[in-house]
């Protein structure tokens, strides 16, 4: 009895020590892409107030995986471009991002487990494309009734 405690207790304290010995320079997104058709190449691309710009890109393997390590000096929002598709993903160091995207799933949902921020940058992007759906009914709206009228565009804004 005593030995299994014993055996217990280090396996724990040995489990313990693996999970907080958790790499803090970088995060890591550990990603699958399901239906990915011709595309086999991720990009990762950070994103700042002045500019987006491309920093690592990477392969998808036999099972449509990939891997990306990077560092960034804080809590960062980047984007993952699979041919057309873009995710926003926010990391920062320590981070241990679960990405997974199907290609074939137009409305653009995915999963990023190991990010809380990214959670926060999906409700974010819902309540755009839900505002972007609007804006382009109404904008089909408008010119279905400036052709009705047989006014220009410009007339009826006025």
């Amino acid at each position: 009895m005593k030995k299994n405690f014993v055996l217990f207790s280090f396996i724990t304290a040995v489990a313990f020590l693996f999970s907080s010995c958790k790499d803090k320079s970088a995060f890591t997104i550990n990603g699958t892409v399901l239906h990915p058709g011709s595309q086999k190449t991720v990009i990762l691309m950070a994103v700042d107030s002045s500019q987006v710009a491309v920093v690592d890109s990477a392969n998808l393997n036999e099972q449509n995986k990939f891997v990306f390590k990077h560092a960034t000096p804080y809590a960062s929002l980047f984007m993952l471009r699979i041919g057309n598709s873009i995710y926003d993903v926010i990391g920062k160091n320590g981070d241990e991002i679960e990405f997974s995207a199907d290609l074939a799933d137009k409305s653009g949902n995915y999963e990023a487990k190991g990010s809380p921020e990214t959670d926060k940058i999906k409700e974010f992007d819902k309540i755009r494309n839900a505002f972007i759906t609007q804006r382009t009914r109404l904008a089909e709206e408008y010119d279905s009734v400036a052709q009705v009228l047989g006014k220009s565009t410009d007339s009826l804004v006025n």
